[in-house]
């Protein structure tokens, strides 16, 4: 019986060593990761030409200032140039519609809510936004930390070490994880309950958290769809119509004023450590600031300032064929200075 035993427990032992070291193996080269991450990235873009119809709700919070609200989202995707979504969030809301040469903006607010531009913006291929351009694959390694065995990859993306753990039998991507703002300022970037739909793939669970803001997306419906009522897309009598295309010609690059005593070295703080700012900025179709609009900020004197930079600052000229447009854009920042438009 001990030899019978024993010979058991080797013979497990041994079948155990086989499976790690076969599972060892399927460990791709680094050449074959990155173009893992980048498949992925491709497949994460709803929104693409080429794309299928599709339609999305989902659950959100949203934390500022450590005061948490609830809210839904939807959006009936037809194509880049015809879509219906809809935000609300306690007492506000909004309705946006593209159809063709305009997007049509009904909003009970006099600037584009904060938290619906993060959503939007986290919607957009969610994945290329942690891939970036160029990932440079630094580490790939099995990992089980979610219960199941995974292929991890480390790589760098415009300074960061992003992480992304794919599927063992398919090679789908399963969860990736990063940040928004690089090294200047901590941020996490998370996505997981990936999804297949319409020949992409997309998490259902989107986390982002930086600067004291906090958005938390459950996806609840992700389906593919084929016949949308035409009434979705006709808008009514009480919205604002801009001249728009789904993928306009951009010229220029933001460029900041540097009046003495405004900005330079050292820059006035935009928020208190650890917070943010944040403004909502109509641009003209001269790349001129038509409207600037506080939407969480510091001290009345650093927004004064800030404001001042804003209205001064210079940002791309949009074009849809020959005409310029108008186009919306939030941007945000710290005591660190200013990020950007995210």
């Amino acid at each position: 019986m001990p030899f019978t035993l024993r010979s058991v427990a080797c013979t497990a032992l041994a079948i155990a060593f086989a499976a790690s070291v076969a599972s060892a193996q399927k460990l791709p080269p680094k050449k074959e990761a990155k173009q893992w991450l980048e498949k992925a990235a491709a497949d994460s873009n709803l929104l693409g030409s080429g794309s299928a119809p599709f339609h999305l709700v989902a659950d959100f919070k949203y934390t500022l200032d450590d005061n948490t609200t609830e809210g839904t989202y939807e959006l009936f995707w037809a194509a880049p140039d015809k879509f219906h979504e809809n935000f609300k969030m306690a007492d506000v809301v909004e309705t946006d519609i593209a159809a063709g040469h305009k997007l049509n903006i009904e909003r009970n607010t006099k600037a584009l809510p904060l938290p619906l531009w993060r959503i939007q913006e986290s919607l957009r291929s969610p994945v290329a936004q942690i891939v970036g351009h160029d990932p440079n694959v630094k580490k790939v390694y099995e990992d089980k930390s979610s219960g199941d065995y995974r292929t991890c990859v480390e790589f760098e993306s415009d300074y960061n070490r992003p992480q992304a753990c794919f599927d063992l039998n398919t090679n789908a991507i399963d969860a990736a994880i990063g940040n928004i703002y690089g090294r200047a300022a901590r941020s996490e970037f998370r996505i997981n309950e990936f999804v297949s739909v319409g020949g992409k793939r997309f998490p259902r669970h989107i986390y982002l958290t930086a600067l004291g803001e906090t958005l938390d997306i459950h996806i609840t419906t992700l389906e593919p769809a084929s016949n949308f009522d035409e009434a979705l897309f006709t808008p009514g009598a009480r919205v604002d119509a801009h001249d728009w295309c789904s993928a306009p010609e951009e010229k220029g690059h933001i460029k900041w004023p540097h009046p003495p005593g405004v900005w330079g070295l050292p820059g006035p703080p935009m928020a208190p450590p650890g917070q943010f700012s944040a403004y909502y900025v109509l641009v003209g179709r001269d790349g001129q600031p038509a409207n600037v609009v506080a939407l969480r900020h510091g001290p009345d004197e650093q927004n004064r300032r800030m404001e001042a930079i804003l209205h001064d600052a210079k940002f791309p000229v949009h074009r849809c064929g020959d005409g310029p447009i108008d186009y919306e854009v939030i941007v945000s920042g710290s005591s660190f200075g200013p990020y950007g438009m995210y």
